[in-house]
């Protein structure tokens, strides 16, 4: 509930005054109220629903309260606009240090502490058809680069990379004048001639932006096919090695995987290739259509699904690390040759820095490592010891609870 909104003179904002709603923020606020206009609590809670059981018994029955519909020019959130396009905005809560510079948020910036205030939250943001249609080319090349239009870049910079709005209530804590320019680098997996083109077909895509600062290398030479298939050959393995293995990776899950191929190569003499898993939904599909192919056409040469023929490519087992759940690698599993570890995040959701939550759920450099030694181990690819090795190196107990079930 905006504040434009609880403050408009109409049915709209009459409603929400009367039921005395509190904290309105410019960003929105849940509250739970009544048909009749009686404010039950925040959130849905126990409290909430404990609220509403001891509402008269004519006020809880559905349709006993009836409430006035709105005319179109009563409303005062607007609808999404007509042929706009949907980005999905990944941001953390910023705040400032002793220079006044720009740092993300920690606990002590905040008198009362929820579990989302230090983690990374996923947002929505509108393009009207102009809008995007000025950002993107006409004709989109893949990993090309695109000026970001400065209304743009000031309501993402303001209100969405840096969403502390909710806790400031009127406004961004970047100022307008301190976004100057941004780029956008697009990936765009050809998706503006499916939706727009000639003949368009009946799908949609949006644009997921990662608000984690990193280096970003270039893209590699002859990748656009693979980017836009699902997956590709990011680097080689390093000459010089001895046994060898595939590494797996997808969006910011590339860090873990880049420091890992270093690390088994320095210490341990194995050879990682990295790959660059952008989609294993299209992965799975390709593959499901080359069996129903193959089981409908038992006569002809049979298909082989595309991630089979890629990773058959190199030898040693395979492993995938993402900050996804492990069950989005695992779509691809049946298909894949040879062993296939997935590391993912798997468990209870938790508030912790990026580090750290990636240490908990064992998709960090030192558990990469580990886990490639262990499938190599288990091929009678390398000693033991080498696992054993990784563990006392990168400080892991392989005691540690289950963080998939630590919370039971």
């Amino acid at each position: 509930m905006p504040t434009e909104v609880k403050g408009a003179k109409n049915p709209e904002g009459e409603f929400l005054r009367a039921a005395d709603v509190q904290w309105v923020t410019s960003s929105g606020y849940m509250s739970c109220v009544s048909a009749s206009g009686k404010l039950l609590g925040g959130a849905p809670s126990a409290k909430v629903l404990e609220a509403f059981n001891k509402l008269p018994k004519d006020e809880r029955e559905p349709g006993a309260v009836k409430v006035a519909d709105l005319k179109p020019s009563e409303r005062v959130i607007p609808a999404p606009p007509e042929g706009g396009l949907t980005l999905k905005v990944h941001g953390r809560f910023m705040s400032r240090d002793d220079k006044a510079q720009l740092r993300h948020a920690k606990k002590e910036d905040f008198r009362q502490i929820f579990t989302f205030m230090l983690s990374p939250n996923t947002e929505y943001m509108w393009l009207t058809k102009e809008e995007w249609q000025a950002l993107v080319p006409a004709n989109p090349v893949v990993g090309a680069k695109a000026e970001v239009a400065q209304s743009i870049a000031e309501r993402m910079a303001r209100f969405h990379l840096s969403p502390r709005r909710a806790l400031t209530s009127e406004d961004g804590i970047i100022g307008k004048k301190e976004v100057k320019s941004a780029t956008m680098t697009l990936i765009v997996e050809d998706g503006i001639r499916r939706m727009y083109g000639p003949e368009p077909d009946d799908v949609f895509y949006y644009l997921t932006l990662y608000n984690e600062n990193h280096s970003q290398p270039p893209k590699p030479e002859g990748v656009d096919r693979g980017i836009v298939e699902g997956l590709y050959l990011w680097a080689p393995a390093p000459e010089g090695t001895t046994s060898h293995l595939k590494l797996l990776f997808s969006g910011t899950a590339n860090l873990a995987a880049r420091e890992a191929q270093t690390e088994l190569a320095e210490h341990y003499g194995v050879g990682a290739e990295l790959w660059s898993a952008t989609s294993y939904k299209l992965l799975r599909e390709e593959a499901l259509a080359a069996e129903r192919c193959n089981r409908l056409h038992p006569e002809d040469e049979p298909r082989v699904p595309l991630v089979t023929r890629l990773l058959a490519s190199a030898p040693g087992p395979t492993v995938a690390v993402t900050d996804y759940m492990s069950l989005v690698p695992d779509q691809v599993a049946r298909w894949v040759p040879g062993s296939y570890t997935v590391l993912g995040t798997d468990g209870y959701g938790r508030s912790d820095s990026r580090s750290a939550l990636r240490r908990f759920f064992e998709t960090d450099t030192g558990h990469v490592v580990a886990a490639s030694l262990s499938a190599l181990a288990a091929a009678d690819d390398i000693e033991v010891f080498a696992v054993q090795d990784a563990y006392k190196r990168y400080d892991i107990d392989p005691d540690n609870p289950d963080p998939a079930r630590s919370h039971l």
